[in-house]
């Protein structure tokens, strides 16, 4: 709640002051966010006293929220038409993930014979989750980008249907098309009716008026 708007603000106003690029911008929060957890969950992993396992653990947590200036807005940065698709493909993958974590923790911390081996179970699970995060920092690191990508640019056929359909838009009950003469769409909104001086009769309110005020 309180890492994620400043972490957004923080990337907004270094890509606007150009003191780094976009792809620069998304490796930082995101391998920063993701490695402060990465190195917090190993000190959650091998702590020994209960609070500083604690405070080790809202650390990694509140580290993890300045990833989301990297990754989670990088679909909108690399391809915005299909930002939606890319989206949905990776919390796919992120959720079948959340999926196998408590049946691999279940299978790792299932003996409980005493405190020691129960320490020690733990300690994996950890070890194993840092290491996942180590992992995906790296591979961001490396292969990361925040420039639109060849394969997302609109052929110049849907830039100009897009164009049309920016033009299109309804006004004084008229839509601006561009296939339509404009002299011909002025006329018609000209001999429109919209009730204000014509059958003035029909509405009660105005029969004894020869004018409407509000129109003058």
């Amino acid at each position: 709640t309180i890492i994620v708007p400043l972490g957004g603000q923080l990337a907004d106003w270094l890509r606007q002051k150009e003191y780094m690029s976009t792809t620069n911008v998304r490796k930082l929060f995101n391998c920063g966010g993701f490695g402060g957890e990465a190195i917090f969950l190993l000190v959650v992993g091998y702590a020994r006293h209960r609070t500083a396992a604690v405070v080790a653990l809202i650390i990694a947590v509140g580290s993890s929220g300045f990833a989301i200036s990297g990754f989670n807005v990088n679909h909108l940065d690399i391809a915005p038409r299909y930002a939606s698709i890319l989206m949905g493909i990776s919390n796919g993958v992120g959720t079948f993930a959340g999926m196998i974590c408590p049946i691999t923790t279940e299978q790792i911390t299932k003996k409980h014979d005493n405190m020691e081996q129960i320490q020690e179970e733990w300690q994996h699970v950890f070890l194993i989750a840092s290491s996942i995060h180590f992992f995906g920092v790296i591979f961001y690191a490396i292969f990361a980008s925040g420039e639109l990508q060849p394969w997302a640019v609109a052929p110049p056929e849907d830039e100009n249907m897009e164009m049309n359909a920016d033009l299109e838009k309804p006004g004084n009950g008229f839509g601006a098309n561009p296939n339509v003469d404009t002299d011909e769409q002025t006329s018609m909104i000209d001999q429109a009716d919209y009730g204000a001086t014509s059958n003035q009769s029909a509405n009660p309110f105005t029969s004894g008026q020869k004018s409407n005020p509000f129109r003058q």
